[in-house]
């Protein structure tokens, strides 16, 4: 699809990220485990990657998310012109450029869906840009990880707040400072540890 870029494929490593398990025992513990199979096809995925001319990056108590955006992050460090992130993981859409007059302009490659996701795209798709899908997924959790997200604030709400607030911080904040706090509220200002 793209002959002209390089290409670099990240993987998970047994035990997933240190930091992560460490803040959140339940991360992830909803899924069942990897099948033996794929497990020991992992190396042979890796191997047949480097045989490819893609380099394959994996790191003890580092997910491939996090490699992706260490990727995304060098890439703007060297203003390479573009960057496609091949992934349909909705928390990799923070990494897509809001402007397309970034000069690294990061978009997302949904194979699933055969379509490319740029700022707009999560706009349309989340209701927020690409820079508050983080606090998004702090509000409203995420049921594929196993993180709980603040009680009675949904996908649509999370991004009303966002929208009327600009980031977690402030929606907090906002809820905090009530002087007739709400059920709502109280769920917001009660859970502002777990969410951040």
């Amino acid at each position: 699809r793209w002959p002209s870029h390089r290409m670099v494929v990240c993987f998970d490593l047994p035990g997933g990220s240190f930091a992560r398990n460490e803040e959140l025992p339940d991360y992830k513990a909803n899924r069942p485990p990897m099948p033996s199979p794929l497990r020991h096809q992992i190396t042979a995925m890796m191997e047949a990657c480097e045989l490819m001319g893609a380099p394959a990056l994996a790191a003890e108590g580092f997910e491939a998310d996090d490699l992706i955006a260490a990727c995304v992050a060098a890439a703007r460090e060297y203003a390479l012109p573009e960057v496609i992130v091949c992934s349909a993981d909705k928390d990799l859409l923070q990494l897509v450029s809001e402007d397309a007059s970034d000069p690294t302009v990061v978009t997302a490659w949904n194979d699933k869906n055969k379509e490319v996701v740029d700022a707009q795209a999560v706009v349309d798709k989340h209701g927020v840009r690409p820079s508050q899908m983080g606090d998004l997924l702090a509000l409203m959790g995420d049921s594929s990880d196993n993180i709980p997200g603040i009680p009675g604030v949904g996908p649509k709400l999370a991004a009303q707040l966002l929208a009327a607030h600009g980031n977690l911080e402030a929606v907090i904040s906002s809820a905090a400072s009530l002087s007739k706090p709400t059920k709502r509220s109280t769920a917001i200002a009660e859970s502002a540890d777990m969410a951040r």
